[in-house]
């Protein structure tokens, strides 16, 4: 798969966010983001995706948004992170110092098998808003941010941490073939982040499997409408 493609599934998933009514914009600021949603029910970011913990430019961070009507209803974060060995040695530095003012906060022990093979460019995605009142669809919406990612920075993998309660209503959507619940422990509790949170992830391969079986079906529609 190429460029090209992840563009044209990226068209694809405009064109269904704006006949649901849907605006969506590309923004790189992260303090421009604030403003954004300050009218929003979003009322905090995680620190690994807050501009208040790390030191985000457009280069290697972006945010989604999502309006109906200038009013912002849907927003997805991302962020690139180099891996040179494991992501486990990685989320453990990244957690220590978000959360553990230099000490540790996750156990070392307690690692998900495909960690041992995460590594190179990765490109985290989190801090998803969806509003109540409208609803963006979700699987266009999060397929628009991948392809963003393919485009802008050809990672090796996906990944997100998801909220257990959240899991049975959006797996299926956010479609990252990797599904692994509890995969961090914390030695101590930490904000918006517990235990219980499942990690989903894939590979570059996953993803090109992924968006070329999301332009199939979108061409398959599209001929059986017309």
């Amino acid at each position: 798969m190429s460029s090209l493609d992840a563009i044209k599934a990226g068209g694809e998933c405009i064109r269904y966010l704006r006949a649901s009514g849907f605006e969506v914009e590309q923004v790189g600021d992260a303090e421009l983001i604030k403003d954004l949603i300050a009218d929003t029910k979003k009322e905090w970011f995680t620190r690994t995706m807050s501009g208040d913990f790390n030191d985000f430019t457009s280069a290697n961070h972006f945010w989604l948004v999502a309006r109906k009507a200038d009013n912002v209803c849907g927003v997805l974060g991302a962020r690139l992170d180099t891996i040179p060995d494991k992501i486990s040695a990685f989320w453990a530095s990244q957690q220590k110092r978000l959360y553990g003012n230099g000490h540790q906060v996750l156990d070392p022990s307690h690692v998900p098998p495909i960690a041992e093979t995460m590594k190179g460019k990765a490109a985290y995605f989190g801090d998803l808003f969806l509003a109540s009142e409208e609803r963006v669809p979700l699987e266009q919406f999060v397929l628009l941010g991948y392809s963003i990612a393919y485009a802008k920075w050809a990672p090796n993998w996906y990944y997100a941490f998801v909220k257990e309660r959240r899991m049975s209503a959006q797996i299926r959507k956010l479609r990252m073939p990797h599904v692994y619940p509890g995969a961090q422990r914390w030695l101590r509790p930490v904000a918006q982040r517990d235990d219980r949170d499942w990690l989903i992830c894939m590979s570059d391969a996953d993803f090109i499997y992924s968006l070329g079986d999301f332009l199939w079906r979108s061409e398959k529609a599209r001929v059986a409408q017309s």
